[in-house]
């Protein structure tokens, strides 16, 4: 008779768990990567705005309308860019909770590798010590 583990099932059950916490920290992770490439976006917009103004001022050519218009932008661009940080911090710390899940399903699955190893282990020494 061939070794078979009893535990096999519930093995395969923390396996496909340990696969899907793998499968949301990766949605985690892309996630949190866009956050970050809109933050540099609209980083990279105001920088350029102020660097439009600035220039604008240097030729004299800036009118009073127009600096209240970039003042208005610049605002808006910085309330967008606080509120894509507090979006980043918020998906960086689901990131690191998918990370410690997967952390922990990943070390259920070791215990239960383990435990068929030593059980595997058993089975072929009773079957030796029967074979002698």
């Amino acid at each position: 008779m061939a070794f078979q583990f009893r535990y096999k099932t519930v093995q395969k059950i923390r396996q496909n768990t340990r696969d899907e916490k793998r499968a949301l920290l990766g949605s985690a992770m892309a996630a949190e990567r866009e956050i970050l490439e809109s933050l540099n976006h609209l980083q990279e917009q105001l920088d350029s705005l102020r660097a439009e103004r600035s220039s604008r001022m240097q030729a004299g050519t800036l009118q009073i309308h127009l600096l209240r218009q970039y003042a208005q932008c610049e605002t808006q661009y910085l309330e967008d860019i606080q509120a894509t940080q507090n979006r980043l911090i918020a998906a960086q710390s689901h990131t690191e909770s998918c990370r410690f899940a997967l952390s922990e399903a990943d070390k259920s699955v070791k215990q239960f590798d383990k435990l068929e190893e030593k059980q595997k282990e058993r089975y072929e020494e009773e079957e030796r010590r029967k074979a002698a």
